[in-house]
């Protein structure tokens, strides 16, 4: 029987209030989306540059503990088959992977750097830039792109060099950070196997959700050029995450991990109460005066997720010819399984004979049709954003 506890070990720590307040930061980025964040990350306060041993405890605990629920919050809750050695596992996340990689809960100094800078700045207007730190963890990784989410929902923008370089932000929040330069493959190699990729598994449903609203966000667009620049920025993480995918490092491929891009295209095209858009949704607002290859370049843009979500269908393609004696059947078949809502034809009574296309076909058929309209023309809108 251990002794009891002695008054000083029961006692509660005690933290200075300018910790505190950090503390109080870190929960808001990690904690339920109904937390009251936003006047905390719209208002200014004193630097903090350093804190106590006691307070750097409490916020390494709080960070672990509150990004390993954030991660079955946005998804890791779901029951799914993964690859995991080469075999295929089932479960939640914490089943598939037990105990859960202490790589995506460790912190380093870029997460204290992003904590303090939202402490000290309004995220709408921040009158310092935050910096990419040359060390990252990939818990590191994770907090920026959680702090991404609170800012994004505070209405503020990720212009700040330690978003941009990001490579979980860019894959998330591409349309909110065009412009910037080409992300190597190897930028994503390191979420596409290990401890990375279980915590891209987890973000499958998150991801799906923040290219839908990009989605929407450019069926609302005047200017012609912030087309060009959100389409161009998606499509290029979309084939840099492909590319890492099917990189030789990779095997068996954990082409699972690219999962939200149907899905955001299914959630799309398919949605349960209501007819899906058809292919002038997309620029139906967009001022199209002007030359005819810039007119192109924007429509193309406007189809990128369709067309990335067309182009995965090789890979059901390759899966249904992998025979049960080779190499990766089993991964193939998981594969197969796991997308079958996306490249099967649902069951849909008509009286005509007509079948109903699944999402790959339907994605591949409007982003053919949007990339043509170029040359066809759309009504100018009423009124035109600066370019």
């Amino acid at each position: 029987m251990s002794a009891p506890a002695s008054a000083s070990e029961r006692r509660p720590a005690r933290v200075a209030n300018s910790e505190a307040e950090l503390l109080t930061v870190a929960r808001a980025v990690i904690g339920r989306a109904s937390h009251p964040f936003v006047p905390l990350l719209r208002r200014r306060r004193k630097q903090i540059t350093q804190i106590g041993p006691t307070a750097m405890a409490l916020l390494r605990q709080t960070l672990a503990r509150g990004v390993a629920l954030a991660l079955v919050r946005r998804g890791g809750w779901q029951r799914r088959q993964t690859l995991q050695g080469g075999a295929v596992v089932r479960g939640r996340l914490w089943e598939r992977h037990r105990p859960l990689p202490p790589e995506l809960l460790r912190f380093g100094p870029a997460s204290f750097a992003l904590l303090s800078w939202l402490h000290r700045e309004d995220v709408v207007r921040p009158r310092n830039p935050l910096p990419r730190p040359e060390a990252v963890t990939l818990g590191d990784e994770l907090l920026h792109y959680l702090a991404a989410e609170r800012i994004l929902e505070a209405e503020g923008e990720l212009q700040q060099p330690a978003f941009r370089e990001a490579p979980l932000c860019r894959l998330a929040f591409a349309h909110e950070l065009p412009g910037g330069d080409p992300l190597p493959a190897v930028e994503l190699a390191s979420w596409v196997v290990g401890p990375g990729a279980v915590a891209l598994e987890a973000l499958q449903p998150s991801l799906a959700r923040h290219w839908v609203a990009a989605e929407r966000r450019k069926a609302k667009l005047r200017s012609i050029g912030r087309m060009i620049a959100m389409g161009e920025a998606q499509a290029e993480i979309l084939a840099t995450l492909v590319a890492a995918i099917e990189a030789e490092s990779v095997d068996p491929p954990r082409r699972d991990l690219a999962t939200f891009v149907p899905e955001a295209a299914r959630q799309l095209l398919a949605p349960p109460d209501r007819a899906g858009p058809d292919e002038r949704w997309w620029v139906e607002l967009l001022d199209t005066r002007g030359r005819m290859a810039r007119r192109q370049r924007a429509f193309c843009a406007a189809a990128a997720l369709l067309r990335g979500a067309a182009d995965l269908r090789r890979w059901i393609d390759a899966a249904g010819l992998v025979a049960h004696f080779d190499d990766g059947y089993e991964a193939a078949q998981a594969l197969l399984s796991d997308w079958r809502p996306y490249h099967a034809r649902p069951e849909l009574p008509v009286d005509d004979g007509r079948t109903t296309p699944s999402v790959f076909e339907r994605a591949a058929e409007l982003a053919t049709r949007l990339e043509s309209l170029h040359s066809l023309g759309v009504r100018p809108a009423d009124a035109q954003e600066p370019r």
